[in-house]
């Protein structure tokens, strides 16, 4: 986890502005974590903080947006239940010559 929180001003702090977590694999992936409110973090990565999201893709990292809703499964009799599922939308952004690029996923 890269977010901080300031107690001071009591906000979050994502780093470099735009990633909640960083995971080491294989690879590099910076990734914000949200609900439903995508068009607020896409905005983030690629309008306010482009230079950063740039920068971190030069650099051979990758960006993820996984976007978090509760799902409900069907029940036996094919009728949507009352439980539901929590499960992550995954949009990547990437660089096409020098412009971002948002790529959409699925559920």
């Amino acid at each position: 986890i890269v977010e901080n929180w300031d107690p001071y001003s009591k906000t979050r702090k994502d780093m470099f502005n735009i990633f909640d977590l960083v995971a080491l694999d294989d690879r590099i992936l910076g990734i914000q974590v949200c609900g439903t409110d995508i068009s607020v973090h896409k905005k983030k990565i690629m309008i306010e903080h482009a230079d950063y999201s740039r920068a971190w893709l030069k650099s051979g990292g990758e960006i993820e947006v996984w976007a978090w809703r509760k799902l409900k499964k069907k029940n036996k009799n094919g009728k949507l239940g009352k439980v539901g599922r929590w499960t992550p939308r995954i949009f990547s952004v990437m660089l096409s010559g020098d412009e971002l690029v948002w790529e959409a996923g699925g559920y």
